[in-house]
């Protein structure tokens, strides 16, 4: 009889399971609009999410009018054309981090 130290599906793993966020549920609690480029430092609350409490630190291609109307904002990474950037840990390193980033796509637009 031996003890089994490595599992091939640890336990630790199949008991962190967070749900995705829900595209269409969230609210926006934060957005710093560039006044040079089309583009903004968005903070949104994705409710039933609980990876950072819900919370999620983006860069958004767009006008802030624009992002207060819409009713559906995937959060991914997601490419061709998809409104979100980049993603940050919604913490004080990671908005310095889009602040830094906003601030060198404002300067390569010049």
């Amino acid at each position: 009889m031996g003890i089994k130290l490595f599992s091939d599906s640890p336990r630790c793993c199949k008991e962190i399971n967070p749900p995705d966020p829900n595209p269409c549920n969230f609210s926006i609690l934060y957005i710093y609009e560039s006044s040079l480029v089309d583009f903004c430092i968005v903070m949104a609350k994705y409710h039933g999410c609980t990876t950072f409490n819900g919370k999620k630190l983006m860069l958004v291609k767009g006008r802030k009018k624009e992002i207060e109307k819409m009713t559906m904002l995937d959060p991914h990474l997601l490419g061709n054309g998809h409104v979100v950037v980049a993603r940050f840990e919604p913490d004080e390193l990671g908005m310095n981090m889009a602040r830094a980033l906003l601030k060198l796509i404002e300067e390569n637009d010049k």
